[in-house]
Formats: C-alpha cells, sequence, structure tokens
C-alpha cells in the first residue's frame, strides 16, 4: 500500500511542478543518467510526451496537412459503351468507327478517364504516425487502468486526446488508408517521403521531424536493445528495493517543494532541475538558504571537495545549506567551510526493516562525520510514532554518561517518521519541523576574530608536565560553541593558516599585559614590535603600507594599554600633571576645546614614563614616545575624522595618524584622496580656521615625519633619548608650540564622538 501510495503522489507532484516550478524541464532530471530509470519516470515521460505534443499535432501540423493533402492524378485510355465515364475523343473514336463499320453509327466511343488516388506515400505515411500515437495514448490509459496513478482530470486529458485522433482517422481522406498504414514501416517510409518533398516550409517535413522528435524522447538507457532487456531481466529483482529507495528520496524533495512553494514567506526561487539533480532557494525567518536533493551514487561536479585523503567528493541526497556558506581560505587553498544540514531517507523493505534502518543510520552519521555536519536527520516511515503534540521520533547521539571530545558531544541525528499515507496536515508539521531544525543549526556566523588567550606558564600538576608545544588556547567561536584548538603563539598564531584563520588580517597575537616593573613593560613592547616586524614581512607590497598603519594603530594602542597598566600601579603624577597644564593652558581640561579626558590620561601616563625612564637608564624609549603619537592621533580622529565621519571615503579603522600626509601628499591630485582632503579644510574652515593656516600645520606633520617615527616605534628597532625627545617636542613641544597644542588650540572636537 506504501508503494502504491508514493507512486501516486509523486506522479501527482511531477504533473502540478512540471510546467511551473521546472519550466518543463523535468526531464532533464533523469534523462542521460547513468543510473537505472524508474518505471514511474517511464510512465510519466510517456504522459508528458502525450500531452505535450499532442497539441503540436492535432492543432497545428494536421490542419496544414490537409490544406495540402496529396493526391495522385492519372488518365486511362478506355473504350466504353455509353453512357460514358470519361471525357469522349471524337478523332479516335469516328477514325475507328470508319475502319470498322463505316455505314454504322458509333456504339462504343474511345474516352479518356482522369483519376486521383489518396494511396500515396505520403498520406500513408501521416496515418500511420496518427496510429502509432494513438497506440501510445490507448497503452498509457491500459497501464494507468492497472496502477490506478492518474487523477481523474488527467485521465480525462488523455481520453480527450485519443477522441480526437479516433476523429482524424475516421475522416473521408484517412479513411481508405488504414489498411496500408497499419501494414507501413515506418523507417522505411520516411526517408522514401523525404527525398520526395521539395525544399522550404512542408507540414509533411514538419510531421516527420515531430515524430522523430517523440521517438527520440526515451529515458537514459545505454546499450541496444538485447542488452537492456537481459539488464532488466538479470537485476530486476534485486534492484526493486533500490528503485523504492530511490522513489521515496524523490518523493521528499517534491513535498518538501511543495511545502515551501505553498508558504508566502518563504519566497520560493530559482528553481533548477539538471541530470539527477535539484535545486532551488528560499527564504525561511527572513534568512535565504539553498536546498540541494541529488540521487544517490551519482557524481555530482557541485559535491564539496572532501576534507579527507584518498577519498573522492562526496554528496548527501539532500542538504541545505545558508546563502553564503562561511569559507576560510589561505592563498587559494580551501581550510574549512561551513557545513550543511543533511538530510537523508530509508525506505526499508519490511522482511529487513530494523537491519535496514540501523545501517541508514550508521550510513548518514559516517556522511555527517565526513561532511564535518553537527546536526542531520533522517526520515523513514517505519521510525516509531512520535509522542502526541511531537514531530520528532528519536535522537541519535552520544551517550551523556560517556566521554566524548568537545566536538562529538555536538552531534546529532533526528528521526522522523514520513510515511506517503501520511495526512496533509501532519507532513508539513513534520516538514515544518525538519526545516526548523535546518534553520536553527545553520546559524548567522561571527567573522573570524582572535579570541584567544594565553596559559599560565607557572600552572604545575602532580605530573610535573609543562606546557611546551602550546601556550595558548584558541577558541573558534566562527565554527561552533565550544571549538578551540591548543596552539603555541609563537609558532601559530598569524602564521598558521590551518589553525589561524585570521592569517592575513590586521590582528595581535593573545598576550599577557602583565606589566610589574619596567623591564615587564620593555619585554612586552619587544614581543608586540618583533611580533609585528614579522607580520609585514608576509605582506605584499602592494598591502604593506596600509596592512603596516592599521598593524601599528594596533600595536601602540596595545603598548599603550600597557604603559597605563603600569602607571595606575605606581602612579603620582602631580607634577607630570602640572606640567601639562602649563603646556596646554585652558585646553588642558577646562575650554569648550580642552583634551578628552582620555588623551589627558594617555599624555600623563607618557610623561610618567618619561621620568621612569631617566631614572632607569633603559636605552629604548619607544614607551613614552608611543604614548604621545597616540595622543595626537586620537585627538585628529576626534577633531578632523569624527564631524564629517560619514562623508569621508575612508572607513574608521583606517584612519590614523598616516591619514593626514597622504592626503596631504594627493591634495593637488584626483580622486577619492583629493575629496578627503577637501573635507579636512572644510571641517578647519568651519572651526575659524583659514585653509592655508591648515595647510602648513599638516606640512609640518608631514615634514616633520612623524607618521613614519609612529611606525617605526611599532615596528622598528629600538628608540633611543633623542629621538623620542625630538617626537616629543613636535607633539607637545614646549610653551604651546607642539602640533597637538594648536589642534587643541584652533579646531573644534566633536563630543559625541568617543573611539
Amino acid at each position: 500500500m506504501w508503494l502504491q501510495h508514493l507512486q501516486r503522489r509523486v506522479m501527482q507532484l511531477l504533473l502540478r511542478h512540471d510546467q511551473k516550478l521546472f519550466q518543463g524541464q523535468f526531464r532533464t532530471f533523469y534523462v542521460g543518467s547513468s543510473l537505472p530509470t524508474l518505471p514511474l519516470l517511464q510512465f510519466y515521460d510517456r504522459h508528458l510526451k502525450l500531452q505535450l505534443f499532442s497539441a503540436d499535432l492535432l492543432d497545428d501540423i494536421l490542419p496544414r496537412v490537409r490544406t495540402q493533402w496529396g493526391l495522385q492524378t492519372s488518365q486511362l485510355s478506355l473504350n466504353e459503351e455509353a453512357p460514358v465515364r470519361g471525357e469522349i475523343d471524337w478523332a479516335r473514336t469516328i477514325a475507328r468507327t470508319l475502319s470498322e463499320s463505316p455505314d454504322q453509327p458509333p456504339l462504343r466511343f474511345d474516352t479518356r478517364l482522369r483519376q486521383q488516388s489518396m494511396h500515396i506515400p505520403e498520406n500513408v505515411l501521416v496515418v500511420a504516425i496518427l496510429l502509432r500515437f494513438r497506440q501510445m495514448v490507448q497503452d498509457t490509459l491500459s497501464d494507468d487502468q492497472r496502477e490506478e496513478t492518474l487523477s481523474n482530470q488527467e485521465r480525462q486529458q488523455l481520453v480527450s486526446i485519443d477522441e480526437r485522433l479516433e476523429r482524424e482517422l475516421a475522416t473521408p481522406y484517412t479513411r481508405p488508408l488504414i489498411e496500408d498504414a497499419r501494414t507501413a514501416d515506418l523507417e522505411t517510409l520516411i526517408p522514401q517521403v523525404s527525398a520526395q518533398l521539395h525544399p522550404g516550409g512542408n507540414p509533411y517535413r514538419d510531421l516527420i521531424a515531430w515524430w522523430e522528435h517523440v521517438s527520440a524522447l526515451y529515458i537514459g538507457a545505454t546499450g541496444n536493445a538485447a542488452e537492456q532487456q537481459r539488464h532488466l531481466t538479470l537485476l530486476s529483482k534485486r534492484r526493486d528495493a533500490q528503485m523504492t529507495q530511490w522513489l521515496y528520496e524523490l518523493w521528499l524533495a517534491l513535498e518538501f517543494l511543495t511545502f515551501i512553494q505553498g508558504a508566502p514567506e518563504a519566497h520560493l526561487s530559482n528553481v533548477i532541475v539538471t541530470c539527477d539533480q535539484l535545486r532551488w532557494s528560499f527564504i525561511w525567518e527572513k534568512r535565504r538558504f539553498h536546498f540541494y536533493f541529488q540521487r544517490q551514487l551519482s557524481s555530482s561536479k557541485d559535491a564539496s571537495p572532501s576534507a579527507w585523503q584518498n577519498m573522492p567528493m562526496v554528496q548527501p541526497s539532500i542538504t541545505i545549506t545558508r546563502e553564503n556558506p562561511l569559507k576560510i581560505e589561505h592563498k587559494n587553498t580551501l581550510i574549512w567551510q561551513e557545513p550543511p544540514f543533511v538530510l537523508s531517507a530509508v525506505f526499508p523493505i519490511p522482511e529487513h526493516e530494523e537491519q535496514r534502518l540501523g545501517e541508514a543510520i550508521q550510513r548518514l552519521l559516517g556522511l555527517m562525520q565526513v561532511q564535518r555536519a553537527p546536526q542531520g536527520a533522517l526520515c523513514c516511515p517505519l521510525v516509531i510514532e512520535p509522542e502526541p503534540g511531537q514531530d520528532i521520533s528519536g535522537v541519535v547521539k552520544p551517550e551523556e554518561s560517556q566521554y566524548a571530545n568537545s566536538v562529538s558531544t555536538h552531534i546529532s541525528l533526528t528521526l522522523y517518521k514520513l510515511a506517503p499515507d501520511l495526512s496533509l496536515d501532519h507532513l508539513q508539521k513534520r516538514l515544518h519541523a525538519i526545516l526548523f531544525q535546518a534553520v536553527v543549526s545553520l546559524p548567522e556566523r561571527v567573522a573570524p576574530a582572535c579570541h584567544g588567550f594565553m596559559l599560565d606558564v607557572d600552572s604545575i600538576n602532580d605530573s610535573n608536565d609543562s606546557l611546551q608545544a602550546f601556550d595558548t588556547v584558541c577558541p573558534k567561536p566562527h565554527i561552533g560553541s565550544g571549538v578551540f584548538d591548543l596552539v603555541h603563539s609563537k609558532h601559530h598564531c598569524g602564521r598558521d593558516p590551518r589553525v589561524c584563520h585570521i592569517v592575513g588580517q590586521v590582528a595581535l597575537p593573545p598576550r599577557v599585559a602583565r606589566v610589574l616593573n619596567m623591564d615587564d613593560l620593555k619585554l612586552q613592547i619587544d614581543k608586540l614590535r618583533d611580533y609585528g616586524a614579522a607580520s609585514l614581512l608576509q605582506i605584499s607590497d602592494v598591502d604593506r603600507e596600509n596592512v603596516a598603519e592599521q598593524l601599528s594603530s594596533q600595536i601602540l594602542h596595545s603598548v599603550g594599554s600597557m604603559v597605563e597598566q603600569y602607571f595606575e600601579k605606581h602612579g603620582d603624577v602631580q607634577s607630570q600633571e602640572k606640567y601639562l597644564r602649563e603646556v596646554f593652558g585652558d585646553y588642558w581640561k577646562h575650554h569648550l576645546r580642552s583634551l578628552a579626558e582620555e588623551t589627558r590620561h594617555i599624555l600623563l601616563s607618557g610623561e610618567y614614563v618619561w621620568d621612569e625612564y631617566e631614572k632607569s637608564g633603559l636605552k629604548d624609549w619607544a614607551a613614552p614616545a608611543i604614548q604621545y603619537c597616540r595622543a595626537l592621533e586620537r585627538e585628529i580622529k576626534r577633531r578632523i575624522y569624527a564631524p564629517k565621519r560619514f562623508d569621508y571615503t575612508i572607513k574608521e579603522k583606517s584612519w590614523t595618524l598616516g591619514t593626514p600626509k597622504l592626503l596631504y601628499e594627493s591634495r593637488e591630485g584626483k580622486g577619492n584622496n583629493r575629496f578627503n582632503w577637501d573635507l579636512m579644510v572644510e571641517v578647519a574652515t568651519q572651526s575659524g580656521v583659514l585653509p592655508k593656516e591648515f595647510e602648513v600645520i599638516m606640512k609640518r606633520l608631514y615634514d616633520e615625519q612623524v607618521s613614519n617615527a609612529r611606525n617605526d616605534l611599532a615596528h622598528g628597532k629600538p628608540i633611543d633619548k633623542q629621538r623620542a625627545r625630538k617626537l616629543r617636542e613636535i607633539i607637545i613641544g614646549h610653551k604651546g608650540n607642539g602640533i597637538l597644542c594648536w589642534i587643541a588650540e584652533n579646531l573644534d572636537p566633536d563630543r559625541e564622538y568617543h573611539p
């Protein structure tokens, strides 16, 4: 009973969707396939041919044939008595009478009789094709009478075609040719007629082309007839179960298509039919997904590359993916890709149902492992009925009382009972449950970023093990919750794309910001600068300048944070604050244009560390110099970038201390840089600064090469005291002549902007 329901439902769905959703192209799903053809698809193929091609024959070709119905004309010479049938040839009649009986009037007449006959090859061919096409219709109706596959409406369509063909064969010009047409050999007759036709448009030629088209539309079988017959005889019994399995999978895919089409919010689109494959796009909960169906055991050009060695590409029967699944690639090498939601189906034969179901579960779990898919579903008509009010029959997952690694604990396989005779209401509820599970298992993923943190090297254990190969935990929330790797910050972070998924991005490695004394501060600064220098070596010359700017900002920010941490633990800044008040005057704190609190904090920590360096005798003065650069960069961003931040073509994260230098160089040019320079001048003008005056300050920033010094602080060699002092004088100066002092005095800040 299930198989009968299954066949009827698949046929109904195919006939429903073929013209609208499949654009009449569903036949490409199985024509040319290397897989054995389902008998139902053969029946469907024949039904489609009858429906689609009968209109061309009956409504177009035959009416044109009737207007040019061929007749063969001949003349007979007769000698007959009155009344005669032909036209009398008086000359011959008189000559013969004078010769035979001169004294008698003619009693017999010589006549010419003109005859027309429809028994010509062209007409016999028309009737022969009509007879064979009608036989196809009657065979289909006979098969349906046994299988009851078609609906009443579909059956009536075929009956109407049969009746029209019967009327065509009963006309006066076709009925006399039926006996000749029954015995005619089309393979011999078609070449004979084709050779007699005149060049140009001809309805008989169109009829021949139509019949050849209809005859050629067979299922994609290979080999000669004897091979096919032997193949079916030897393998039909063994393949009955597989045929039913494929039919069940096709039914499941078509039911999903019907369900999604009936949900207006799903916005079904891009329905594509290719050999052995169906695919479409849909929207669910305002997110876009792709649905793929592929017959098992068939090769797929679209199959995902296997993540396993010595294993061919694989593709589950049904997968659902996000429209743009996340991929991690490095130099055209795939590192990781977002797994799909895997859906499979099994239609076990009753006598081996438990064994077949167990094998299907194990096979799907293995496929999920190959696909690295944590979530999947298996549909089967023989699993247990779900509890009342539930749609799930069960969940296959690791035993919670036994140990499993962090990845294995997230793997689960949900069982759904889907039978062909299930009521439409229950069927749609379970399809909805499967889609809901798929959507939940395919969340929007965060972009790869560094979430690592260092392991404590001072930790101990009873086994006296120490950290050697790993010193960092690297969580990967873009892959999944609880997914992490153990890595080494020196060997893997920013260097090994297999475990570090942000190689090539501007990012600093995990670090411990523990600064207890000046030596700790120097050590941390050296580590960051070494990392920055090594990272730049991996960047191409084209991107190096832009990456260097962004990496410098991150290094300076990180160093600044450690300087401030040291300052907060040890600092007494009364003397430093007094000095800075003298330098900036009212613009230190109380004026409307005064420095931001964060900027003041940065400058205080820089001055404090400067004084500490004076006492310590350290030779690398990068720490205080970095703070002066950070303070200048922050105020430039707050007063020049922020007021027009939505108009600049430069993104916020790319706006650094080097940006004004770049725009100053391009002030006479064209394009985006000139546009951004003009915006800078406009911002200064709104604060009451003359364009020439603003240009002088930018020229000073350019001439003094402040941005170059900033990059050297982040990536270069140690900075001696003399160079650090020069940078300090350029930025804050003495008696308010530094660039930062001018900016604070002359440019209005955007008080709503907090970088």
